[in-house]
């Protein structure tokens, strides 16, 4: 797809390329697994904590928005800086899934716009944003959470 976006992949590609980009990130930044066929994750109806939103400016334009439910986010925090859940507050956790987002992002972006030149926001929280553009939903029971991502692209007009 070359519309105008700078995105240089097919629909379907860029569905790939984002949760490629977050199982990539998780599994190796992490230590989070997807979860197995037949396994379920510890929380059966999850609460996610506030989205965390990164955007994005250059060679084409758009946001990614990224929540994760509570106990995942408290996991990701504690594999990241080698610490117990326990010792993982609240401030600390929020960091650590912004950097997730960046993580997947920037990821995410040099696969389906590898030639563009882009500015990328700090994370920052998104509630109340509504999606515009073209809009890519994925989402990943993990063995500790769940993920729902969304990355858009908004058309140059």
């Amino acid at each position: 797809m070359t519309d105008g976006v700078g995105v240089e992949c097919r629909p379907d590609q860029v569905q790939a390329a984002l949760r490629r980009a977050a199982v990539s990130v998780l599994e190796t930044m992490f230590f989070v697994s997807l979860a197995g066929e037949t396994e379920e994750p510890s929380e059966a109806a999850p609460e996610f904590g506030q989205p965390v939103r990164v955007e994005f400016q250059g060679g084409c334009q758009g946001a990614f928005t990224i929540r994760v439910s509570g106990s995942m986010s408290c996991s990701m925090a504690a594999n990241f800086l080698a610490k117990d859940e326990q010792e993982v507050d609240e401030p600390e956790a929020s960091q650590v899934v912004s950097e997730f987002a960046n993580m997947v992002c920037g990821a995410t972006l040099s696969v389906v716009a590898p030639h563009a030149t882009l500015n990328l926001s700090y994370p920052c929280a998104g509630t109340g944003v509504v999606a515009r553009g073209e809009v890519y939903r994925d989402a990943l029971v993990c063995d500790c959470g769940r993920v729902q991502m969304q990355l858009e692209f908004w058309h140059n007009e």
